[in-house]
């Protein structure tokens, strides 16, 4: 009997301490489940574990790190389309609200401009008194 731990069993050590970390972290709420990190490190343990398996061939385990590779890997590609149409979107609204912002300064210059043509209010107009007071976002 060989008492010595052979290199592929220290890795697949290792990815079974990184599955027991991830849930002990995520049961302590220093974790979310659905975030990128949590995803990532279930597939670096499965990765882990399944090199183990390669050398100490188990169908039902590896079956198992194969499926929780595909699911981590699935999770991960769907959070990052996430944050890219995230960013888009913010991209698209920040335009929106710079477009706003420069059509917004267009018209306080008109309402300077009008303020001075009609310095007093009783001789303006009662739909340019309005337009001087409303302001539009």
């Amino acid at each position: 009997m060989n008492n010595t731990l052979e290199w592929y069993e220290l890795v697949g050590i290792a990815g079974t301490c990184i599955y027991l970390g991830c849930y002990f972290l995520t049961q302590l709420g220093k974790l979310s489940t659905p975030g990128f990190t949590y995803s990532a490190l279930n597939i670096i343990a499965a990765s882990c574990v399944g090199v183990s398996l390669i050398y100490d061939f188990n169908l039902a385990s590896a079956m198992i790190q194969v499926s929780w590779i595909i699911i981590s890997f699935v999770g991960v590609v769907l959070l990052l389309s996430q944050n890219f149409h995230r960013q888009n979107f913010h991209r698209r609204n920040l335009h929106k609200r710079n477009v706003q912002r420069r059509n917004f300064q267009g018209r306080n210059v008109q309402r300077s401009r009008l303020r001075k043509r009609y310095s007093d209010e009783s001789t303006r107009p009662y739909e340019l008194q309005r337009a001087i007071r409303v302001r539009h976002f």
